[in-house]
């Protein structure tokens, strides 16, 4: 068997006293219910069978039904007073129930409060009794009231802004939009190397640049350098001189060849067809 909590036992007992009183009430209405029975019985055996010693039980008998009936009204009035003085004594003690929890609850948090601030006070007290002993007091006091150094930072350094506006315009002749191009176009030149793509659209140009050229490290390579016959001013003439470059742009033209006749040749056979259908519908 499980053990019940508080709440539990109460709302059993709770329904133990409702049942209890509902069978109370049910007997109490059985047996007035008897008793009217009995008196109607002996009004009708009367009734049937009159004679002058009967007339006198006649009439104490009416005497008796009628106190009887007297008793059994006011018997019901008590009852319905009783019924009505319970549910309010319900409701009351419903009332009282949640009043008493809350002053219960409001008493345990003061208690609380109570506890703490009585532990706070004995806690600051055993700190300040062991500090008049210790040495640490003079080391926190100095901490106390010294003041953090001061620190002078330095001038932060000068930004990319004031170099990008200090470089002058020049003018793109056709030779430098040749190079722009080249090298917005450098994913689809080279696709085995990866490119970020640029800010600038196909037809916009930056104003501002620099033209320079690329000097030979001493510690380099001959392998690594670019061979003299490949050497050009532009990047156009540069690349026209790459064999590389010649074999995979002639590939890639013939590829865009084959495509556009295969385009050419596929537009051509619907024309056809849609030419033969026309002179069909004219002959019909």
């Amino acid at each position: 068997m499980k053990k019940l909590n508080l709440k539990e036992k109460q709302n059993l007992f709770e329904i133990i006293e409702e049942n209890l009183f509902e069978k109370v009430v049910e007997n109490f209405i059985q047996e007035s219910l008897e008793l009217q029975n009995q008196y109607i019985k002996q009004e009708q055996v009367f009734e049937e069978t009159p004679t002058n010693k009967q007339t006198r039980n006649m009439n104490v008998s009416n005497f008796n039904e009628n106190l009887s009936s007297q008793k059994l009204q006011n018997n019901l009035k008590k009852m319905e007073l009783f019924l009505h003085k319970e549910k309010k004594s319900k409701k009351n003690n419903g009332q009282e129930k949640k009043r008493q929890e809350k002053e219960r609850q409001e008493k345990e948090r003061l208690e609380k409060k109570e506890e703490f601030l009585i532990n706070s006070k004995i806690e600051n007290e055993e700190v300040k009794k062991a500090l008049e002993k210790s040495i640490l007091k003079e080391i926190i006091s100095s901490k106390e009231t010294s003041v953090p150094p001061l620190k002078i930072k330095g001038k932060k350094g000068k930004t990319t802004k004031s170099a990008f506006h200090e470089i002058p315009e020049k003018e793109v002749t056709p030779e430098i939009m040749r190079d722009f191009k080249i090298i917005m176009n450098r994913k689809a030149l080279d696709p085995k190397r990866f490119y970020k793509s640029s800010d600038y659209k196909h037809d916009q140009f930056p104003k501002r640049f620099y033209v320079g050229t690329v000097l030979d490290s001493p510690f380099d390579s001959s392998s690594d350098r670019i061979p003299r016959r490949q050497r050009a001013p532009t990047l156009a003439e540069q690349l026209l001189k790459d064999r590389n470059f010649k074999q995979f742009s002639q590939n890639k033209m013939k590829e865009i060849n084959k495509k556009l006749k295969s385009e050419q040749f596929r537009r051509n056979k619907q024309n056809r067809n849609q030419n033969q259908r026309r002179k069909k519908r004219k002959n019909f």
